[in-house]
């Protein structure tokens, strides 16, 4: 972030996130139980998240003179990729539980601004405003199998994007004989899958 006046051939304020990765995260639980009535359970819950505030700006009271180009960048890249296998087995008459459940989040806040006092001026051969989110979550995915007499699996995965991206002009004058560029761009991939059985004589998944 920049405050104060300002003069050069260029001025660049960049605030860069290169790669905010949770990856190949694996859980696996596995219970067997014996007995006349026997109970087997085994669960797992896996929780990912990312949440940055990637911040980049010029502010207050400043006047920026730039000979050349007058750049204002914010960006991140964030991946999450995770999976959680439960396996349960009951070697009698009594009950198995099998749970998994995965809850992947990207909610980050990326911001590229240019927010200076009403008095003030930016001039520049050429001025440019710049936020962007690279947000992926390829594989969120669980399984989970339970066996016995009575069975039950319970198979979940969530994957939630939900990144602010904002870049904007505010207060000041902006002044250039070039080009005024004030962009805004997120790219988002998300992707679950949630397998599962249940092998009883009541079995539920």
């Amino acid at each position: 972030m920049c405050k104060g006046d300002i003069a050069a051939s260029d001025v660049v304020v960049e605030s860069d996130v290169a790669m905010a990765s949770i990856d190949e995260v694996s859980a696996v639980t596995a219970s067997v139980s014996g007995g006349l009535q026997g109970f087997s359970g085994g669960g797992i819950v896996v929780d990912n998240r990312i949440e940055n505030d990637v911040d980049a700006g010029i502010r207050g009271n400043a006047d920026v003179l730039a000979f050349g180009d007058v750049s204002v960048h914010a960006r991140e890249e964030a991946l999450i990729s995770a999976d959680a296998s439960a396996v349960t087995v009951s070697i009698s008459l009594g009950a198995a539980l099998g749970v998994a459940v995965v809850d992947s989040e990207i909610r980050s806040s990326i911001e590229a601004a240019i927010d200076v006092a009403d008095e003030h001026t930016v001039m520049a051969r050429n001025i440019d405003v710049f936020a962007e989110s690279i947000a992926t979550i390829p594989t969120t995915t669980t399984a989970g199998i339970a066996a016995s007499l009575s069975a039950a699996a319970d198979n979940e995965a969530h994957a939630k994007i939900a990144t602010s991206v904002t870049a904007f002009a505010t207060g000041g004058e902006l002044k250039t004989p070039g080009t005024l560029s004030i962009r805004a761009d997120a790219e988002n991939f998300a992707r679950t899958s949630a397998l599962g059985g249940a092998l009883g004589a009541v079995a539920a998944s």
